[in-house]
Parts: structure tokens; sequence; C-alpha cells
């Protein structure tokens, strides 16, 4: 058999067959998109190929014309570089207005400039100005693949990016289920930069892939939910083919290399995360944030946030989900408790709820 550098989602797919989303969070070059658009294509599914921002669009179909008037050759970006190579074929990406396009299997005249033939093989989309468009009808898509849809440290981005997103999902997947086809799936895919992004967020499961952090868990799948999520730590073949290089040499012990190689979310901080016995501790206030409520305790200057609940109605509550509550609970115990949390007094049971405390403006945009 031979060796097996890189990832190939179908796998899990095949083995997951039931599930809506597959949450593919993975080292820089272990495969995640190559495998993701290699296999649609392979099996002649149409997909949906979403990035960011209208930009990303507009660089991934930049080498289309390949040539200019001046006879200069374009540089492709399009994730289906590597695959043509590797595959013998010739698949382009082509612009269609700011922020569309579409994947062809293009054919070159003789003065050298691509050609899309036949029907797409993919549509592009760039999320920020999805919204823009109305009425398009992408139901004979069974796949819906978000690349890259946690963002790097240093992106600008729109908050509600997961809420986006999901709308996105819905209007093709309603289009799917009114024609009668099988669900469509969400393909995310993703380097370990932050647990906490608008995707995660969302859909609710920042926690989940915390603990599988924490365990050291490579994959879970939420059955009652439909989610599936794959924690690459990379093969062994792939492992044994980058130990001599010399970046990863120089840079694997890092933060970075931790978070590019080993997939480890390394620039999240751990530490404050646990279970501690509630004995002793008395409440102190609750809050709810989205659908959970949670309670906070105080022993000896020691706070534990957590999801106990106590049945003390004189203390205050506060519903998140409200922005004048967001605003109330920040002044009366969020600000205290952030500052306690520095001086490591906080304890919690949840990544989500550490994220929130010590990220409480970047979570809310308080007026």
């Amino acid at each position: 058999m031979g060796k097996k550098y890189y990832y190939d989602v179908f796998e899990d797919i095949e083995k997951y067959p039931d599930a809506w989303a597959y949450m593919i969070v993975g080292g820089r070059s272990t495969g995640k998109t190559y495998g993701a658009l290699w296999g649609c294509y392979e099996r002649k599914h149409k997909f949906i190929f979403s990035k960011r921002t209208a930009d990303d669009v507009k660089l991934m179909c930049s080498g289309a014309k390949m040539l200019d008037g001046d006879g200069m050759e374009k540089p492709d970006y399009s994730p289906f570089k590597p695959i043509n190579r590797d595959k013998c074929i010739n698949v382009k990406a082509f612009p269609l207005y700011e922020g569309l396009g579409c994947f062809y299997n293009a054919t070159e005249d003789d003065n050298g400039k691509e050609h899309p033939t036949g029907a797409p093989v993919g549509n592009i989309i760039g999320l920020s100005v999805a919204t823009k468009f109305k009425g398009f009808d992408m139901s004979d898509c069974p796949y819906l693949i978000f690349d890259e849809f946690i963002p790097r440290k240093w992106e600008r981005i729109n908050r509600g990016e997961g809420d986006q997103l999901m709308d996105l999902y819905a209007t093709v997947a309603r289009d799917r289920i009114l024609r009668g086809y099988p669900p469509l799936k969400l393909l995310a895919l993703a380097n370990s930069v932050n647990l906490s992004n608008p995707l995660s967020n969302t859909m609710e499961i920042t926690d989940v892939m915390a603990d599988m952090q924490i365990k050291g868990e490579e994959s879970k799948y939420l059955e009652d939910r439909g989610i599936f999520i794959r924690m690459l730590k990379g093969t062994e073949d792939f492992q044994d083919a980058i130990k001599d290089d010399p970046v990863f040499k120089a840079m694997g012990h890092t933060a970075w290399g931790q978070m590019a190689y080993g997939n480890e979310f390394s620039y999240d901080d751990m530490s404050n995360i646990g279970k501690i016995q509630l004995k002793n501790f008395r409440p102190v206030c609750s809050f709810k944030y989205k659908n959970p409520t949670y309670y906070v305790y105080q022993n000896n200057g020691k706070y534990f946030i957590c999801g106990s609940a106590f049945n003390d109605k004189s203390k205050p509550s506060y519903d998140l989900n409200r922005e004048n509550d967001q605003k109330r609970f920040y002044i009366d115990y969020a600000l205290d408790l952030r500052n306690e949390c520095i001086n490591d007094n906080v304890r919690f049971t949840n990544y989500s709820m550490y994220d929130l405390i010590v990220n409480y403006h970047r979570v809310f945009k308080l007026r």
C-alpha cells in the first residue's frame, strides 16, 4: 500500500452518512481543501465553494483569462491548481459577477487563452456578498464547502459571519428539500487558529471542540445534531515527511508551529477551564447567554462559573440576549470578573464562558 500523506473528507462522509455538517480542523498542508474539491469532482457532484470575501473570489478567478493584451500570463490562484497538476485535468475558476464565479473544465485556444466548456462543475460565492444575490437556485449542489471558516488572527471579520453562512446553507437546503433531493452537506474547513470563531459559536460547538482539544480526541459525532467534527493530527506518513523540513525544525515547538503542524489551538488559553467542588461557595448572580443559563459562585475571592443552578431568587439574574442586560451585567459584574480572571481567580466549566468574560466587548457591541 502506498503512503498516505493527506486527509480525505469523503472517508468520513461515507462513515457518517447521516451527518449534515462536517467540521474539519487541521494543520497546514493536510489536504482538507484538496480532498473536498477532488472528491466532489471525481464523483461528479456539483458543489458550492464559499470564501470569506468578494476579493477572495476575485483573486481565485484572476487566472482564468490567462493572457493579458500584452501576452503576459497571469498566475493561477485557484484551489484546483494542484489538483489539475496531479490528476491531469484542467479546471479553472471564471468570474461572473463581483463575488460570484464558477469552476469549469477549460480548453485552451490557439492563442493560449482558456475557455470554459460544458456545465459548471461548481459555483463560487463570496460570503460577504451572498445576501446581494436574490432568487438564485443552487439546489443541484449537494455540497457547500466553506474554506477557512476559522479566520486568521490578523483578519478583520464580520461577527455575524456564522449566521450569514447558515442563512446561505438554509437557502440552498430549502430548495433541495422542496425538490425531493437529499439534505445539503456542509463541509467547513479550517486551520486550528481560534476555538472561538463566528461559525463555531453560531453552531454552538465551541465547547465541544475545546473539550476535544483538552482530551486529545481526534473525532466526535454529535449524532443527535448530525454534526461531525474532525481534529486532524496528520498521518504518520505526513509527520515523517515533514520532520526534516527546515521550518518545522525551527518553528515546530512554537505556538505558531503547534497550530500549523500539530493542529493544536495553541493561541487559546485553557488554564482557566475545569471543574471544582462547590462546597463553601456562595451564589453571586446568574446570566443567560443564548439558550443556557450560567451561575456565578464565590468563595474567599475565588469565583466559579458553571451550569449548576442555585435556588436563591434574591441574587441578580441577567438575560444577555437583551442589549440592556448586556450593559447592566457588564457594569455590575463582567468587568470585575474579567479582572479577577486576569489574576487567575476565576474558573469556568467551559471555554465559551471564559471567552465571553475575557472578550466581552468583542462578543457584544456595547453602545
